[in-house]
């Protein structure tokens, strides 16, 4: 049975309110992460080494700022980063080019 336009555009506006609600709650949960990973790098030094003034998140990168970092993490800080982004069920590390080659 193929369903008619109406049932079909009443199904369509459905899926929109639900992902919608969905990218309303994972945006609430991002801005809580990086609410979070402020107040960590506020406290705790990358590699026990550098204090990270600023940061970007983009896409699922942490990206340093200042400083800058290029080639120079060595993931010291990757276990509590999982920790913060398991409590606000997000997905998000440290951006690769940082890491040594």
């Amino acid at each position: 049975m193929i369903p008619t336009i109406e049932e079909y555009q009443k199904a369509k506006e459905i899926t929109m309110a639900y992902d919608r609600e969905q990218e309303r709650i994972q945006n609430l949960n991002i801005e809580a992460f990086r609410s979070d990973l402020r107040e960590y790098f506020k406290t705790h030094l990358i590699d026990r080494t550098y204090k990270l003034e600023s940061f970007e998140l983009s896409g699922n990168d942490i990206i340093p700022r200042i400083p800058s970092l290029e080639e120079n993490y060595e993931g010291g800080n990757n276990e509590d980063i999982k920790k913060l982004c398991e409590k606000h069920n997000v997905d998000f590390k440290i951006v690769y080019w940082c890491y040594h080659k």
